[in-house]
């Protein structure tokens, strides 16, 4: 009886996650297959044939990437970029780095970040500081070590005009990392990606939202119109926040899939990983061990009953259970192609969960055992991100 309760459960959760992202598929377009000119410039909102773009990031000890970051986005082809990067405290050579490119890029703007001000994030606030003074008509905020493919930008302005839309995220491609790190950010993106229900987010009557860190394309206007990052100075998930507050505010967002356009270095080992989401995980609970641990247990019935069950239970309930993990390698291939992953990486789905399972907890210990998050150097206690950390 109770296998079969399981079997029930696994395969009607797998059923529905597979309809889920046919309908995410189906629904979200690819920033690469996007064209990077309309037939009419001057049908382009802003003063000239294209609207100012300024791409805004902030940089802490970023020594091994930020040169590679910088470049990519002054090769783009688009024609009116600026760039500004805020070095927020950076203790390595970031700041001679970017002194350097200062030589080469005589348009870059460099912010050098000596004290954090009470009430924020160190990301939050160098984003913010950025982003104060810039008189685009656009902004994209981009992560340190994030590459561009040339016609990126050019890609989501026309995408974004065309369609009337006031943000654009796109999720990027992950490069590097073990054959152990790139399952777990199969199952990773996978899970987030579901969870999020990004094909409803055009929709005014749904909550869902998105935010990538890695593309976050917003118009001026309306960061301004929503407090920027000061409604979310001490938000760790800034940019989900970003977009919540977009969708919050009545205005029209989008998620593309930007794999071939945007790229990011991915953690080399599950640890560095566990080390790197540390600060996030917990967080996507709202710092609640109660939600964290139904969530967990929830995760593993959907994720390893289904192994068990291939061994102890019998008849059409073995069957059920293969079907449930048919269904788990088709979500976690198609996952692999968006994301980068080898498919070879995907397989393994168990070890890759297991992997999530040990980041999460780790997680939820190292808050508990800090009293706090710790990010960039500094400790923020629990309660106060629970009281100011939320929207």
């Amino acid at each position: 009886m109770v296998w079969t309760i399981l079997a029930t459960i696994v395969v009607g959760i797998w059923s529905y996650a597979l309809i889920l992202l046919w309908r995410i598929r189906s629904a979200i377009p690819y920033l690469r297959n996007q064209p990077d000119a309309l037939p009419c410039p001057a049908d382009l909102e802003g003063s000239g044939p294209w609207p100012r773009v300024t791409v805004v990031a902030a940089a802490r000890n970023e020594e091994g990437s930020i040169e590679g970051a910088v470049r990519s986005w002054f090769e783009s082809d688009y024609p009116n970029l600026n760039v500004v990067v805020v070095n927020d405290r950076s203790t390595d050579k970031t700041a001679n780095i970017l002194a350097d490119l200062g030589s080469r890029y005589p348009s870059l703007k460099v912010h050098h970040v000596t004290e954090l001000p009470e009430g924020w994030l160190g990301k939050t606030h160098a984003l913010h500081l950025g982003a104060f003074e810039t008189k685009s008509e656009w902004i994209l905020f981009t992560d340190a070590d994030v590459t561009f493919h040339p016609k990126a930008i050019r890609k989501a302005i026309v995408f974004s005009q065309t369609h009337g839309l006031d943000h654009i995220t796109c999720t990027p491609e992950s490069k590097g990392g073990t054959w152990a790190s790139r399952g777990l950010l199969s199952v990773f993106a996978a899970s987030v990606l579901l969870y999020f229900r990004p094909h409803k987010i055009l929709s005014p009557k749904s909550n869902a939202t998105a935010g990538i860190g890695a593309f976050n394309l917003v118009k001026t206007s309306v960061y301004r119109q929503i407090g920027g990052h000061q409604g979310i100075a001490l938000c760790t998930g800034d940019d989900l926040k970003l977009g919540k507050l977009v969708k919050l505010n009545h205005f029209r967002q989008m998620l593309l899939f930007g794999n071939g356009m945007i790229a990011v270095p991915w953690y080399r080992t599950v640890p560095e990983a566990a080390r790197a989401l540390e600060k996030n995980l917990f967080t996507a609970f709202n710092y609640s061990l109660t939600t964290a641990f139904l969530a967990s247990g929830g995760a593993f019935i959907a994720f390893f009953v289904p192994y068990l069950g291939i061994f102890f239970a019998s008849g059409l309930q073995v069957i059920s259970f293969a079907a449930a993990i048919a269904a788990q390698l088709a979500i976690f291939g198609y996952m692999g192609r968006l994301t980068g992953v080898p498919m070879t990486a995907a397989l393994s789905v168990p070890v890759n969960a297991a992997s999530i399972f040990y980041c999460v907890i780790r997680s939820i210990y190292m808050a508990k055992k800090r009293g706090g998050i710790m990010w960039r150097d500094c400790l923020y206690p629990l309660a106060e991100l629970r009281k100011k950390g939320k929207i």
